[in-house]
């Protein structure tokens, strides 16, 4: 793997605007999975800046047949979970993620949401 991007994004709103953009400059690589890619960016991001704490990172990294996001901050969670229901209050995000991603999970104890997203 090859880290591609690693940015640390401020808690502010602006942070989804500037993840997406930080995944455009990538779309030549990403090819047809560039707006799957802005897409489930945009909810881990939006999810951090809504239930973290603290600054949040974005890191891509991936080959020539996949990429993999990383979206994280500073707050201590026992780890985003994938709602049963989701509801008109929230819990799509990880349902999207969970049907958009090839694969994706939580880092134990943490708030580190990872998805993949398979190239070729």
């Amino acid at each position: 793997m090859i880290d591609l991007r690693d940015i640390h994004l401020p808690r502010r709103t602006e942070a989804v605007a500037t993840a997406r953009a930080v995944v455009g400059e990538l779309a030549a690589w990403l090819g047809p999975r560039s707006e799957d890619a802005k897409l489930l960016v945009s909810e881990l991001v939006t999810n951090a800046l809504k239930y973290g704490d603290g600054n949040i990172q974005l890191t891509i990294s991936g080959h020539d047949a996949a990429a993999r996001f990383v979206v994280c901050d500073e707050g201590e969670a026992t780890g985003p979970q994938l709602r049963a229901r989701p509801d008109r209050d929230g819990g799509w995000g990880l349902h999207l993620v969970d049907r958009v991603a090839d694969r994706w999970g939580v880092v134990p104890r943490t708030s580190h949401v990872w998805f993949e997203l398979q190239l070729l």
